[in-house]
Order: C-alpha cells, then sequence, then structure tokens
C-alpha cells in the first residue's frame, strides 16, 4: 500500500508540473495544493514531494508577480513576489527541480535560482511602485 501512496504522489506531482507547463495557472495552483495536502499525510517519505510543490509554487508566484507587472499592479506583483521568496526559503538547501521538467523552463530550477529571481524582481517592483508613489 506504501507504495500505491508514493506512485499516487508521483503521479499528482506530474500533474501539477504538466497544469503549470501547459499554463493553466488556477488549475496548476489547485493541484499542488492538494498534491501538498497529500504528500504532508503521508510524511517524510515523500519529503521530495512537498520540496516539488514548493518549488511549483514559487513559479505560480513568479507568473503572477510577472503579470502583475505588466498590468501595472505593483502591489500586487510585490505580493507574488514576496510569496515567491517565502516558497523558496521553505526549500532544502541544494534543492533542484528534477530532470524531465520541461514547464516554462523549470527545468534545472534550484533554491537558489528561485531566491535569485525572487529577491531582483522583488526589489524592481518595490522601485517602481516607490517611485509611482512620489511620483503621486
Amino acid at each position: 500500500q506504501g507504495d500505491a501512496l508514493i506512485g499516487r504522489c508521483h503521479a499528482m506531482d506530474a500533474c501539477a508540473g504538466s497544469l503549470l507547463s501547459a499554463g493553466q495557472m488556477e488549475a496548476a495552483e489547485r493541484m499542488v495544493g492538494s498534491t501538498m495536502e497529500y504528500a504532508k499525510a503521508l510524511g517524510d517519505d515523500v519529503a521530495w514531494c512537498r520540496d516539488n510543490c514548493h518549488g511549483r509554487l514559487a513559479v505560480c508566484c513568479e507568473i503572477k508577480g510577472s503579470k502583475a507587472v505588466s498590468q501595472g499592479d505593483w502591489r500586487g506583483a510585490e505580493t507574488h513576489y514576496s510569496k515567491m521568496l517565502a516558497e523558496a526559503d521553505l526549500l532544502p538547501e541544494g534543492w533542484e527541480l528534477g530532470d524531465g521538467e520541461e514547464s516554462l523552463g523549470t527545468a534545472g530550477l534550484t533554491k537558489a535560482s528561485i531566491r535569485t529571481d525572487a529577491l531582483t524582481m522583488l526589489a524592481y517592483a518595490t522601485e517602481v511602485f516607490s517611485n509611482n508613489d512620489k511620483a503621486k
């Protein structure tokens, strides 16, 4: 039974990755959330799955942050990039999204690369937001 449950974790994780690569953000986020809850219930045997969920949520946050930027929603961008950074901080040192993950160019995504991107975009969004405030 344990192998079947772990197999289900693999399948759910793969489904979340597929939804993300298809650009179906809302569905991907729901699937990641379900996968995370399932993985938490199974415990340390599937710690890798919980980590993948944090990585995928970080990617979702990055996409939502970029969308907010394109819409001129700087406060929203700041919120999404802050959450992206928080998700990255939950990942263990040395974490990397496994090979075969081509969703949205995320193959080889690492904790360090997510943190760097989040900090860069957060600084940019914060700077633009504060400059917009000063201009008013």
